[in-house]
């Protein structure tokens, strides 16, 4: 019972090295009646053993910016919730009003703008999975904050208007080349460092919900847009 682990560097040639999951592991086959056993050894061997070190340094890490006091006082899953969101929020999606009553707004909109009220009545109509992809896409995680978009940190939700009226000359004739002149052929972006959404001044919500699925798939399949 032993495992191989095959290590690459540089231009030397690979060199392998024996962990034995057991003493005496070399001359002692897997069979029928001890694989139970093996599973959980390789388990232990790939979640435990062989990341130790790096474990170890991530620990040391962690507990020299947060109070390891702090971190006792929370399960695994709490941790994981005030860190990551709600988990349970991704299947029912989160809550719209919250989200639009925290964002912020620059480039020209304000929350009374046609093109934001557009945009929220579209975002009304998604689907809980095209909701945590809109997440994915603007903050760069699929669930909402544990206690509200109030507390969406390092910043708040924001649209940010982009224009190809406002566009430099180098820049607007750049978009002349794309053939992307028009607000309506540009898709929305994102500045995900910033919880930013770049939301062209889409005119019709036809236009909105086109444009904003697009981005959608995008992210959806790992390329997040930026």
């Amino acid at each position: 019972m032993t495992r191989r682990r095959r290590f690459l560097g540089g231009n030397n040639p690979p060199r392998r090295r024996h962990y034995y999951l057991v003493p005496g592991g070399a001359d002692r086959a897997v069979t029928r009646e001890n694989r139970r056993l093996y599973v959980h050894l390789v388990a232990d061997f790939r979640c435990n053993v062989e990341p130790a070190a790096a474990n170890r340094a991530f620990l040391s890490g962690l507990c020299g910016a947060v109070d390891p006091r702090a971190l006792a006082l929370f399960s695994p899953l709490e941790l994981s919730r005030l860190i990551s969101g709600d988990e349970d929020a991704r299947g029912r999606g989160f809550d719209v009003d919250d989200l639009a009553k925290h964002t912020e707004y620059s480039g020209g909109y304000t929350a009374q703008s046609r093109t934001a009220a557009i945009f929220w009545r579209v975002v009304r109509g998604l689907s809980a999975e095209q909701k945590s992809k809109l997440l994915v896409l603007v903050t760069g995680c699929p669930r909402p904050p544990l206690l509200g978009f109030a507390h969406l940190q390092p910043h708040s939700f924001r649209l940010h208007k982009v224009s190809t009226e406002s566009a430099g000359a180098i820049v607007s004739a750049m978009l002349t080349r794309a053939g992307l002149k028009t607000d309506i052929a540009r898709l929305p972006t994102a500045s995900t460092c910033f919880k930013q959404l770049k939301l062209p001044n889409y005119k019709t919500e036809a236009q909105m919900r086109s444009k904003l699925m697009s981005a959608l798939d995008a992210a959806g399949d790992g390329f997040h847009l930026s």
